[in-house]
């Protein structure tokens, strides 16, 4: 236990609450000496938790700005030269800084991940989000955030990680300049890309699992993937070596179904592959559906999941649109 380095666990939140409480309970209960971590919550309001010296001591600081900036007050107060992330709407697993750590005796890692799971006590609608989230037809090349990708760690991107499971070398952290604070979301995709820009590596460990709460289908969930969409775009404006052509395919189809529709009234040979199109996609939407229902017993799964994929879909591409046309630093 005495190689075990020292470890400041960031917690961020907005109104805290029971979510909070249990976030924080999972943390304190980890299988890692209490002298060897300090925990730092960042609120938007005073009070959420009473502060405790420890061990572990539990620090509280009052900040209403972006989750970005929250991590970067968080990272400047912290003690400790390894930092890990967490958000207060997940619970941890307890061995979950063992994992993070242990690949920091190589000095060329920069981050540490894992992948967060749909909370084991979510609702149905809940539910269906994470099976878009975990899949590759929802998630595309960030499916490995949702589902473990493989049993043994690896070197990983950026679109392998995310804020709420990472553990950060400080050093690295600070030669960067933290998260970019006027971007949210994807704020955790530019500090990624950043840091290994930097030439240091991202490691993706199966192992290290938080428990997420999802955004229940329909509205909620919506609203997020748009931003996230909104985010992705923002990033590529400001970096453009982090385009990848894959991140564009929800806004051609969106592009797709607006323009081709009318044209298809117009000219036969674009109405057969308009039609053509949109049955490709329904079959391959149905089959995925059908497959999770299948998978989950759920007669209803499979009367919802392809509405959802496709609305997922959607939401994503408009979010891009409007990020691509919009000023950075609006939600």
């Amino acid at each position: 236990m005495a190689d075990l380095p020292l470890v400041s666990v960031v917690i961020t939140t907005r109104r805290g609450g029971k979510l909070l409480d249990k976030c924080l309970a999972s943390v304190l209960n980890q299988d890692y000496p209490k002298d060897k971590f300090e925990v730092i919550v960042v609120s938007d309001i005073p009070k959420v938790l009473t502060e405790r010296q420890g061990p572990p001591p539990v620090k509280v600081h009052i900040a209403h700005v972006k989750p970005g900036a929250k991590r970067n007050l968080a990272a400047r107060k912290a003690r400790a030269e390894i930092i890990a992330f967490c958000d207060d709407d997940v619970t941890v697993d307890r061995s979950w800084l063992k994992r993070l750590v242990s690949h920091f005796t190589d000095a060329k890692v920069g981050i540490t991940g894992g992948v967060n799971l749909t909370s084991p006590n979510a609702g149905f609608r809940e539910k269906l989000s994470g099976y878009l989230y975990s899949s590759f037809l929802g998630s595309s090349a960030m499916s490995s955030r949702y589902l473990p990708d493989g049993r043994s760690p690896r070197v990983a991107g950026e679109t392998d990680l995310i804020s709420c499971n990472m553990g950060v070398r400080k050093e690295v952290f600070n030669k960067v300049g933290g998260f970019p604070e006027d971007l949210w979301p994807n704020e955790e995709n530019a500090f990624c890309h950043l840091v290994g820009k930097a030439g240091y590596k991202l490691i993706y460990d199966p192992r290290a699992v938080v428990w997420h709460r999802r955004r229940a289908i329909f509205r909620p969930h919506l609203k997020q993937v748009m931003r996230s969409g909104w985010g992705r775009a923002q990033m590529m404006k400001t970096h453009p070596d982090s385009i990848r052509v894959i991140f564009l395919f929800p806004s051609i189809f969106v592009a797709g179904l607006l323009i081709g529709l009318p044209l298809s009234f117009i000219n036969p040979i674009v109405r057969t592959i308009y039609i053509v199109a949109i049955l490709s996609y329904l079959a391959v939407v149905t089959l995925i559906s059908t497959r999770i229902a299948y998978r989950e017993r759920s007669f209803k799964t499979f009367l919802l999941l392809p509405l959802a994929y496709f609305l997922h879909h959607c939401a994503y591409g408009i979010g891009m649109f409007i990020g691509l046309f919009s000023r950075k630093g609006r939600e």
